[in-house]
C-alpha cells in the first residue's frame, strides 16, 4: 500500500510514467555500506585505533551489486572483479535474488558460511508514505519515500524485535517498482535506501543499451522461507561478533607484550 503526501500534478505524472515503462530495460549499479557500532573501550584503544578497526570491519559488508531489470522481473547479484586463475572470466557470485512483481514472489540464492540456501517466498509490501521532498541522484529526479516496518535485530547478543524506519528515494523517470534487494512497491526505480544502520546508493544506470539482458531463477541449497533465514543468518552473526571480540583481545594482547 501507497499513502501518498504530494501534490495532484506528481500523480498525474506517476500516470504518464506507467504508461511509458513498457518494454523497460536496465542495469543498475548500487553500492551498499553497512555501519557497525563496536562499542570499543576508549580506555584501552585511542581515536585512531578506534577508527582503524571500524573501518576494516565497515569495508568486509561494503558491496557493489548489479540490478538486471525489466518491467516485471529483475536479478540482483552482487558485482565481483576476481578472475579465475589463467583465465580472464571473472567469477559469479552465488549470491542471486530473483524477483517477479507480476506473481509478487522472489527466489533468492544465498550462501552463508560455506552452505547455500535457496529461499523462497512472497514479496513483502512496504506500506510507504511518498512526500514532497526532492533531490538528485546523479541526473535522476529523486522523490523521498519512508515506512515503518517491524524487523529483528540483534542488540546486545539478543535478538529483537524493533521498529525500523525505511527511508527511500525513487525516480519517475524510470517508472518500475523496482530496488536494489527486496526493496520495492514505488511508482519509480529506487536509487537509495537508508534501511537501520545499512545504506545503499546506486552509482550508475544504464537503460536500453541494446546488450542482452538475461534474468534467470536461482536454483540449488536448500530451501527455506525469509523467516527461517533470517534466525539463522542472526544467529551466524552473534557467532561472528563472538569471533570480533577474539580478535581484538588478541590485538589487545599483541599491544601488551
Amino acid at each position: 500500500m501507497i499513502r501518498i503526501k504530494i501534490l495532484p500534478l506528481l500523480i498525474v505524472l506517476i500516470l504518464v510514467n506507467t504508461v511509458q515503462s513498457q518494454d523497460l530495460l536496465g542495469i543498475a549499479t548500487y553500492i551498499s555500506k553497512k555501519k557497525l557500532d563496536m562499542k570499543l573501550d576508549t580506555t584501552k584503544y585511542d581515536v585512531e585505533m578506534r577508527n582503524k578497526l571500524s573501518g576494516f570491519f565497515e569495508k568486509q559488508f561494503q558491496k557493489t551489486s548489479l540490478l538486471i531489470f525489466n518491467t516485471t522481473e529483475s536479478n540482483y547479484k552482487e558485482e565481483s572483479n576476481l578472475s579465475t586463475p589463467n583465465t580472464n572470466k571473472t567469477t559469479e557470485s552465488l549470491d542471486l535474488l530473483y524477483k517477479d512483481l507480476k506473481s509478487k514472489r522472489f527466489v533468492h540464492r544465498k550462501e552463508l558460511l560455506g552452505k547455500n540456501f535457496l529461499i523462497k517466498d512472497s514479496i513483502s509490501m512496504y506500506n510507504w508514505s511518498i512526500t514532497s521532498e526532492t533531490k538528485n541522484i546523479g541526473n535522476y529526479l529523486c522523490y523521498k519515500a519512508t515506512s515503518v516496518i517491524k524487523k529483528k535485530v540483534l542488540e546486545d547478543k539478543e535478538i529483537v524485535l524493533k521498529d525500523v524506519k525505511i527511508e527511500a528515494w525513487f525516480t519517475l523517470q524510470i517508472p518500475i517498482g523496482n530496488g536494489p534487494g527486496y526493496y520495492n512497491g514505488l511508482p519509480g526505480l529506487i536509487l537509495e535506501v537508508n534501511d537501520d544502520d545499512y545504506a545503499i546508493l546506486c552509482s550508475k544506470v544504464v537503460l536500453n543499451s541494446g546488450e542482452l539482458i538475461n534474468i534467470k531463477e536461482p536454483k540449488g541449497g536448500k530451501k527455506v522461507n525469509l523467516k527461517e533465514f533470517e534466525l539463522i543468518e542472526l544467529e551466524k552473526r552473534k557467532e561472528g561478533l563472538d569471533r570480533a571480540k577474539i580478535y581484538l583481545m588478541g590485538i589487545e594482547s599483541d599491544r601488551n607484550n
